[in-house]
């Protein structure tokens, strides 16, 4: 269960990670959010509804925190104990990541469901 944890944990961090790197230089650019497979990454979703808009720290801040998940997988495959709080914490980051997305559930609930076991 907890090689299962790690993968979760690498699948959302490089999943979320490594397209929030484009957005990043499309901003620093003053191109705007761009899109992925059509859709407005890292934008458009239920916080601009509530007049948070995207911007560079936010992105900048939700990379810390694939970077964290990364890192928790790591300690996960390792078999340390201290993935699973590094996880943890992480993933409660998952929650606004997935509600911004329109989304019911997402990789994060079954990732935390394998490290409850």
């Amino acid at each position: 269960m907890t090689y299962l944890a790690a993968v979760l944990c690498w699948f959302t961090a490089f999943g979320f990670g490594l397209p929030n790197l484009p957005a990043i230089w499309s901003l620093l650019n003053g191109r705007g959010v761009p899109l992925l497979f059509g859709f407005p990454a890292y934008g458009g979703g239920t916080f601009e509804r509530f007049g948070i808009t995207t911007s560079i720290p936010l992105l900048g801040a939700f990379l810390l925190i694939c970077v964290l998940e990364a890192v928790a997988g790591w300690l996960l495959w390792d078999g340390q104990q201290s993935g699973g709080l590094v996880g943890r914490a992480s993933a409660r980051d998952s929650e606004s990541r997935w509600a911004r997305l329109d989304s019911n559930q997402g990789p994060a609930d079954y990732e935390s469901a394998a490290l409850d076991h």
